[in-house]
């Protein structure tokens, strides 16, 4: 004889409900809450006031014209009680026969009504922590893919053996590290001590790591810069968050990413942005930046062309009759615009679907920008955080399910559905063609990292880790490359590593995840996915086994005559 479970995939019977619930399920639990009512037996529970609340999955009912019908039963005693769907007025009549003036649950009085896109019952809560602080101890440096970045993106190397880190290897340094930074499309990286010391290696071919240094960097070298508390990276161009609490930009300046309020094209050594305000985070694209107060107002600065400063247009116009160009921005810029889809469905949407603000003052918590987009994750409040993204939507990369461009930060519709309810706000990362979400341990994905898959247009739970019991702590995704660090000290990588960048060693790619052995019981302070290479903060305690390269064994790449780049050959670029 057939489990309960498995019996309940028949068709007689379908799932329609959470916790696979069925028709018949709903029918007997109005009936068992009918029951136990105190009051007559003719005041039952209707079988749609069940199904409402089955579909809230315990975030309440929406104030909308679709709300539960009217009920008198416990449920109903206990959302008066609470104060949900009755005026003040109401609550303070209750003692002089005005209490079977019951509204419905959900609905307030046509006076208090607001249009369904306003929540006025979200408060903010005050944040505890800073995203940029380190709440663990400092560590070793530990990368992974090349140290020869003449090579990434350009050509082929022939010293895979001396210059390729086909494993995770540590970089000696005379300081321990507590954060590394990179990105997507960078071929530089950032370390910050934990005494504030600023480490920088990579391209330096824009002077994205100061005209002080040589065209390539081969290993960490301290920037001439005072204590560092964040960085952030984009293709070319570097922002640093000093102690201080100020921002300073260095490098490329073509798109106005450096927000200097300056059309110079390059900024050979660090220059001050023009800033007022408490910086609570930032980060970069390949030619733009954004920075968020601690006020949950987000700023951003650098180039329009795919709708990336959030400001609802991408400036484009005729610079000849053959020649476009966007209208970027200089200057860091206040956005405070966020829209959402009011038809969007759970699985389904269409590029014609009406796009419209929400009209509410909402308030972001924690930001991460890929190669053309960014997601932003609302603030901590007593409700579950939206998250929105906009930018480049190719590949589904904004998990709208639809590949267009969003030129204002758009609600990610199916998320609210899908994710359970923690008091701390999701976290997300982005790649170059992909992002990530982390809820409560579990992973999302949506998008395209590797050539060869198939896009996901929407958020997908990573079941793989999920089903296993797996609690993420830090996420990271790359040019082609997703990593993952579990509370329990394992790290797994999947996509494309022809640099090493994956740390499987012989293996230069994997199409799900792998566990990276090396790194097993090295619990992971810090994670960066760059474009050929991937860096980690371990405790020093957990990586004594770990191959060190000192800076005098790259000596030797250091002081060959940098390899003149071949010439490009004219193809079209990769979104």
């Amino acid at each position: 004889m057939p489990s309960r479970r498995s019996a309940r995939v028949h068709q007689h019977d379908p799932i329609l409900y959470p916790g696979f619930g069925t028709a018949k399920d709903i029918q007997k639990l109005a009936a068992d809450l009918s029951s136990s009512e105190e009051s007559s037996s003719s005041q039952t529970l209707p079988v749609e006031a069940v199904e409402a609340i089955m579909k809230s999955r315990g975030r309440g009912l929406k104030t909308s014209e679709d709300a539960a019908p009217i009920i008198s039963n416990a449920w109903a005693s206990f959302m008066q009680e609470e104060g949900v769907g009755n005026t003040s007025s109401n609550n303070n009549n209750t003692t002089t026969g005005n209490s079977d003036k019951r509204k419905s649950p959900g609905r307030k009085a046509d006076e208090d009504k607001v249009t369904p896109s306003a929540d006025t019952s979200r408060v903010y809560l005050e944040a505890t922590s800073n995203p940029n602080s380190s709440k663990a101890t400092a560590g070793a440096l530990v990368q992974t893919g090349t140290l020869d970045v003449t090579t990434v993106g350009r050509t082929k190397s022939t010293d895979v053996t001396a210059y390729h880190l086909t494993i995770p290897t540590i970089l000696s340094l005379p300081r321990k590290i507590a954060s590394v930074f990179t990105s997507c499309s960078a071929v530089h990286s950032i370390a910050v001590a934990q005494d504030g010391t600023c480490y920088g290696w990579g391209r330096n071919e824009a002077h994205q790591l100061t005209a002080q240094l040589p065209p390539n960097v081969y290993y960490p070298t301290e920037l001439p810069c005072p204590p560092v508390q964040s960085a952030a990276t984009g293709k070319s161009h570097t922002i640093l968050l000093y102690q201080d609490g100020t921002l300073w930009a260095v490098g490329s300046n073509k798109s106005g990413q450096c927000g200097i309020k300056s059309k110079v094209e390059s900024v050979p050594n660090f220059k001050s942005m023009p800033y007022e305000g408490t910086v609570q985070q930032i980060t970069a694209g390949e030619d733009f930046t954004v920075v968020l107060s601690t006020e949950g107002v987000m700023y951003t600065t650098g180039s329009s062309e795919y709708g990336q400063l959030g400001n609802g247009e991408t400036g484009e116009y005729f610079v000849t009759a053959s020649k476009l160009a966007f209208a970027n921005c200089q200057v860091l810029t206040p956005q405070t615009t966020f829209c959402y889809c009011p038809g969007e469905k759970l699985h389904t949407s269409s590029s014609e679907q009406k796009v419209v603000p929400l009209n509410e003052k909402i308030k972001i918590g924690y930001i991460a920008a890929g190669k053309h987009h960014t997601l932003a994750v609302e603030a901590a409040s007593n409700q579950p955080s939206r998250v929105f993204s906009w930018g480049c939507g190719h590949y589904g990369v904004l998990g709208h399910g639809r590949v267009a461009d969003e030129y204002f930060p758009r609600l990610i519709g199916v998320l609210p559905h899908v994710l359970s309810f923690s008091p701390e706000p999701p976290t997300v990362s982005a790649g170059a063609h992909c992002s990530l979400l982390q809820n409560n341990g579990h992973v999302y994905y949506w998008g395209q990292h590797r050539n060869n898959a198939e896009a996901v247009l929407r958020p997908q739970l990573v079941d793989v880790l999920a089903h296993n019991q797996h609690v993420v702590t830090h996420m990271a995704a790359g040019g082609q490359t997703v990593f993952c660090s579990t509370a329990a000290g394992q790290t797994v990588a999947w996509g494309q590593g022809p640099h090493g960048e994956l740390g499987l060693e012989n293996a230069k790619s994997s199409a799900k995840p792998t566990f990276v052995t090396k790194l097993d019981g090295c619990t992971v302070q810090s994670l960066a996915c760059g474009y050929g290479h991937t860096l980690f903060v371990v405790e020093e305690s957990t990586a004594k086994s770990f191959v060190t390269i000192e800076p005098d064994a790259v000596e030797e790449l250091s002081n060959r005559q940098d390899k003149e780049p071949p010439a490009k050959k004219k193809k079209v670029s990769r979104k």
